[in-house]
Order: structure tokens, then sequence, then C-alpha cells
């Protein structure tokens, strides 16, 4: 919303594992928030193709994809 002094809080995070049956796998996370003031939502994105895992990615908590 316009004039909206955004005050974003975390909604949730999403970890998912892209599985190739050739090359390397794509680690991805997602994390959301929302504004308290006026309900504007916001995605941020980090992914990362690798065959080592990332440092920020939680291997306890991650759905899998495959290809």
């Amino acid at each position: 919303m316009e004039g909206c002094k955004h005050k974003y809080e975390h909604l949730d995070t999403q970890y998912l594992y892209y599985s190739r049956t050739f090359g390397n796998p794509t680690y991805k996370r997602i994390d959301r928030f929302y504004c308290t003031e006026c309900c504007d939502q916001k995605e941020v994105v980090k992914s990362e193709c690798s065959c080592y895992q990332p440092d920020w990615f939680d291997s306890k908590n991650y759905r899998t994809i495959r290809d």
C-alpha cells in the first residue's frame, strides 16, 4: 500500500531440495514476511546449485522435489 511504513514480521520459511537425475541438486530457501500495518506480503528466495549442502539449508526440515 502507498504511504505505509512497512514493519515486516517473519511468517514462515520453506526449505526445498530439488533432486536431479543428472547434475548437482538445487537447494532453495523461501522466507515469507508480512507487514503488520497493511498486510502486504513479500518473499525472499535464496537458491544454490551445488553438490554440497549450503550452511543456510536446514537438513532436518525440508521437502524433496524430483525432476
